[in-house]
């Protein structure tokens, strides 16, 4: 393969440098971007990049980034065949006199490009995100999946997220890869309240979705004893939208998912 010249990293500079420009000119006046934007920024815990760099990995689709040796030191391996698309910001010093005392010192004379390898492009120990909670169950969240493919028929796959602790499309369901297990079920009962409430196709206010799942949820979770806790959003969103959120659907849904996650699969094992 050829190696690429300074005229494709100058203009590759260029390129990320108008993009960038264009994302924040539009995020910066917006909350929901903002906040978005310091999500991603926060998955951090594994890299120690600027802003900016975080920034300039999620515009370039990137989720998590290390170098080939950053991931390395975390336990994983880039996959054979990888090739580093996504690229940071990187400082270049030189070494300069100073004119009083003569001494050498670094000094920072431009940025250059540095390429760097997404998560997903590797493999190895599983990372952990810091949102993971101290709760301990004696459930498992591989025994609960097998059980919701097979009773419900949902595809559920893990990868990592960033922010996210997981997401459905009302089909298929994807999992936090970073979360631990009390919080990979937590989130796995929520996404699958969306699935059953078909909230997906629904045009209901989304505030109100999130409600009536997280109302669901809680209540499995209750029943199994994992510890949770009553979110702001999730109360404020029930004060302000009380009225349209249909609370037979919370019981009805937290109903089935309680009977065939954990009372119907008792049966069945006693039975056997």
């Amino acid at each position: 393969m050829a190696k690429k010249g300074k005229a494709y990293y100058d203009k590759k500079k260029k390129d990320l440098k108008g993009k960038l420009d264009s994302v924040l000119s539009n995020a910066l006046v917006s909350k929901d971007e903002m906040d978005k934007l310091s999500a991603h920024y926060r998955i951090g815990g594994l890299y120690h990049y600027s802003f900016y760099n975080s920034i300039t990995i999620a515009v370039q689709g990137g989720e998590i980034a290390q170098s080939f040796n950053g991931w390395k030191k975390l336990k994983r391996t880039v996959k054979k065949g990888e090739h580093a698309n996504i690229h940071i910001f990187r400082p270049f010093f030189k070494k300069v006199k100073d004119k009083d005392t003569g001494k050498e010192e670094q000094k920072l004379v431009g940025f250059g490009l540095a390429p760097v390898f997404d998560v997903s492009q590797t493999e190895g120990e599983d990372l952990q995100y810091d949102h993971n909670s101290e709760g301990v169950t004696d459930h498992t969240y591989e025994e609960m999946k097998a059980t919701i493919q097979e009773k419900f028929e949902y595809e559920i796959t893990e990868r990592v997220t960033g922010s996210a602790r997981g997401f459905t499309d009302g089909k298929k369901i994807t999992i936090s890869s970073m979360s631990n297990n009390s919080d990979k079920i937590k989130t796995l009962i929520h996404e699958l309240a969306h699935c059953r409430m078909e909230h997906i196709s629904s045009k209901k206010a989304s505030g109100s979705k999130e409600v009536e799942a997280e109302g669901a949820s809680y209540l499995v979770m209750s029943y199994v004893g994992i510890d949770y806790e009553l979110s702001p959003a999730y109360i404020g969103n029930w004060q302000k939208g009380a009225d349209k959120i249909d609370k037979k659907l919370i019981i009805k849904v937290a109903d089935e998912m309680i009977k065939t996650l954990f009372v119907n699969k008792e049966k069945e094992a006693k039975a056997a």
